[in-house]
């Protein structure tokens, strides 16, 4: 029995199918990524078909679905920590379990005679991510945005006067849920920037189709010099300024996608500047940034937001260029609408997905 999350992954699943325009059969393909000892699920894996060209993330439950133009294909998925699998899988395919098999790091005694300080992994990450960003000058996908706003004793209502519509309510008597989704025809060009062409939306009965515009263009990218968060600017940790922000720590070596990364843990040189806290993850052998898990630092102070916490995911394009293909904004807000009188609040996720990159 799938929980909410794998129910609205189905749901958002088969609107991409309804997107994709194609005149040729397409095939369902679904089932759970989950770790092969443990048999645990794992979740923000990875999966992509090889020849339909198309991928997704697992849900927190384990749970992917991907609707493919092949009656057999091949599903490559990875994950952090893990060995990369390739399953060819043959039309209906339902009910999957693909087990991912926990990795072990072998280290030879050259790799550990050379082995490199935090310092030096974030400088030449550093570099790295400067030739990355000047190398992106175009590119388009398919773009899937998601904003769940869940507010604690409050009738949650969106875009048209109270008494037009009914408040949603869920999860109990105090709470009231909103929830937009929408796919879109991503376009990004260095010189004009981006633009977003809006194909399908979703959203609960409190909100009007006209009021739903939700595009996650842009969550940030810890490939630029700094991420925005409601006007207070913080620096990445791969940055010009990495190093004079920061402490680093690698805490281990892990497997990724047939790569070794170094899982590092980073904090704030000082406490009078907005700054993260958290950890990224950076491939021994390029050292491009693949997956980061960062929050403001304790005494970073954004307005209306508590306990943000951002999760990003890389993926190459065109061999060697890395862009966020995932992004999660997590947290809990809370809006003063009467001082003293009267307050919003409640907790809030937007998710950014960005597939059939080219």
């Amino acid at each position: 029995m799938l929980g909410i999350a794998g129910r609205l992954w189905t749901a958002a699943t088969f609107l991409l199918a309804g997107l994709s325009g194609a005149a040729q059969t397409e095939f369902v393909c679904e089932g759970h990524v989950l770790d092969a000892h443990s048999g645990e699920p794992v979740p923000g894996a990875a999966v992509f078909a090889v020849r339909s060209q198309r991928g997704t993330f697992s849900t927190a439950r384990g749970f992917f679905r991907l609707v493919l133009l092949h009656a057999e294909d091949t599903l490559r998925v990875r994950s952090l920590g893990y060995d990369e699998a390739c399953i060819v899988v043959r039309a209906p395919a339902q009910n999957l379990r693909l087990a991912l098999t926990p990795a072990a790091i072998r280290v030879r005694a050259l790799e550990v005679a050379a082995e490199l300080s935090p310092e030096e992994v974030i400088a030449n990450a550093q570099q790295r991510r400067r030739q990355n960003w000047e190398r992106i000058r175009t590119l388009h996908g398919l773009l899937y945005s998601k904003l769940v706003l869940a507010a604690a004793g409050a009738q949650l209502q969106i875009g048209s006067p109270p008494s037009t519509r009914a408040p949603l309510r869920t999860a109990g008597a105090d709470t009231a849920f909103a929830i937009l989704e929408t796919f879109s025809r991503f376009f990004y060009d260095a010189a004009r920037g981006q633009r977003a062409l809006i194909l399908q939306r979703r959203q609960t009965r409190n909100i009007p189709p006209e009021a739903n515009q939700l595009v996650f263009g842009n969550l940030g990218s810890l490939y630029q010099e700094q991420v925005e968060f409601l006007t207070v600017r913080l620096p990445s940790p791969i940055g010009p300024e990495a190093l004079e922000r920061y402490r680093f720590r690698i805490r281990e070596r892990r497997a990724w996608g047939g790569h070794t990364v170094y899982v590092l843990e980073l904090e704030p040189r000082s406490q009078l500047y907005p700054a993260f806290e958290g950890t990224i993850a950076i491939v021994e052998s390029s050292f491009a940034l693949v997956e980061a898990d960062v929050r403001p630092s304790g005494t970073t102070a954004l307005p209306y937001v508590q306990q943000l916490r951002f999760l990003q995911r890389c993926e190459t394009i065109d061999g060697d260029i890395w862009i966020p293909t995932f992004s999660e904004l997590s947290g809990i807000y809370r809006v003063r609408i009467l001082s003293g009188i009267a307050e919003v609040g409640g907790e809030f996720r937007l998710l950014r997905i960005l597939t059939e990159v080219r």
